[in-house]
């Protein structure tokens, strides 16, 4: 994974899984959650987690990425003009239904959770 977001882009824009939504949009959405993780979350020996399943099997298609930080990202809705980043979260925002983040306690990891609709 050179840039950090090629294993999520191939996942998303390979996966199935019944759910029948833009698949440009879950690749936009999947590379900018890796990509924020790599970029923030990342500590060495350590591995970041990709999760995408279909609720109900057929249903919204969640996107979760989870690193091993215990930090939550904030959402800059006004980003500085020039700014080189803070957007990432902000285009998601716009293209799933639901953004969230918890602090998984099976595997003590900062998981960032979108929800894209069927």
């Amino acid at each position: 994974m050179e840039d950090g977001t090629g294993g999520g882009l191939g996942v998303a824009d390979g996966y199935g899984g019944g759910w029948t939504g833009d698949i440009d949009d879950a690749v936009l959405v999947t590379s900018e959650l890796v990509a924020n993780a790599v970029r923030h979350g990342r500590l060495p020996g350590h591995e970041l987690r990709l999760g995408l399943c279909t609720e109900g099997g057929g249903g919204d298609l969640i996107v979760d990425v989870s690193d091993p930080l215990r930090q939550f990202p904030t959402l800059d809705k006004d980003p500085a003009e020039d700014a080189e980043g803070g957007r990432g979260l902000l285009a998601v925002s716009s293209i799933a239904t639901e953004l969230h983040w918890f602090l998984r306690q099976d595997v003590g990891k900062t998981t960032v959770r979108a929800r894209l609709a069927q």
